[in-house]
């Protein structure tokens, strides 16, 4: 009997200290939640030369050119059918499922809208002819001045190094709406450096594996998105009030995020407490921002 007592005393001792051992948080990356949640890309294909101009997307962008603005990559020119490829982001939704901080490699950025748009034919990729530029009308309303193209290329498609347009790539306002006057394909994101000074948030959080939460940064008053990873968040607008959203899958693969308004100081370091969720309620936190 001593023998069977002293067995499973030493089990239990063992068990314990193998709890000890671990972590009551492992934070894991979250797969393929945006990329099931973003806005598709949307095809417009182009049969005749008297089709509809100008081509709009389901969120009211407008796009204005024929095929006679572009060219096959060999010089070639554009044989009907032809078709466009359109990404359209507007809100901050859009941004955030679709991975795209507005930052300008260190410049936080305001935006009013990122389109993405690339032409295709023959199932081949076509580029714009030199010295050519095509217009894109975005849907934001109240448009001000002061708002520049930048680019990104034609990929990656998220967390992109945004650079301000050299090409000749320009924005004007027209009939109350923001019109990008571009000279290439490919991402680009109508944005104005509006921010002041800006200092790095550092995050803490209990467990392992706080590497693989995202850290997503949103003023209140300004059409923003800001990122963090490794728990800190560079670039970050000082004085700014932001809603601080964290997100995550825990070590038994559900949801977890934390949320909270914070005003942005020096250097500050804030404490993550991450609760259990599911994805139809972080939609709807994110449609809401």
């Amino acid at each position: 009997m001593k023998n069977v007592f002293l067995f499973f005393t030493l089990a239990t001792l063992i068990f314990s200290c193998s709890d000890d051992r671990v972590s009551p948080y492992e934070y894991k990356s979250l797969n393929g939640f945006y990329e099931r949640n973003r806005e598709e890309t949307q095809t417009i294909v182009i049969e005749s030369d008297s089709g509809t101009s100008p081509i709009i997307g389901k969120k009211g962008t407008e796009i204005y050119g024929s095929r006679q603005l572009f060219e096959h990559l060999n010089g070639d020119s554009v044989k009907l059918p032809w078709a466009v490829n359109l990404i359209e982001l507007y809100t901050i939704k859009d941004y955030l499922l679709y991975q795209q901080p507005t930052t300008a490699i260190t410049t936080p950025l305001t935006s009013a809208g990122t389109v993405k748009i690339m032409c295709y034919s023959e199932q081949k990729e076509l580029k714009l002819r030199t010295g050519a530029l095509y217009y894109v009308k975005l849907s934001t309303p109240n448009p001000v001045e002061g708002y520049k193209d930048y680019q990104g290329g034609t990929s990656p498609d998220t967390f992109i190094d945004w650079l301000l347009a050299t090409d000749g790539s320009s924005v004007s306002l027209v009939t109350d709406k923001y019109q990008l006057n571009l000279a290439k394909l490919g991402w680009n994101q109508c944005a104005n450096p509006s921010f002041g000074a800006t200092t790095t948030v550092s995050f803490i959080t209990e467990g392992t594996g706080g590497e693989n939460i995202d850290l997503w940064l949103i003023p209140t008053d300004k059409h923003a998105l800001f990122y963090g990873n490794n728990l800190t968040a560079a670039n970050i607008p000082v004085g700014e009030k932001v809603t601080v959203f964290a997100l995550a899958l825990n070590q038994n693969d559900d949801l977890v995020m934390h949320k909270e308004e914070i005003t942005i100081t020096e250097n500050m370091v804030i404490p993550l407490v991450l609760h259990k969720t599911d994805e139809k309620d972080v939609l709807s936190f994110i449609n809401n921002l």
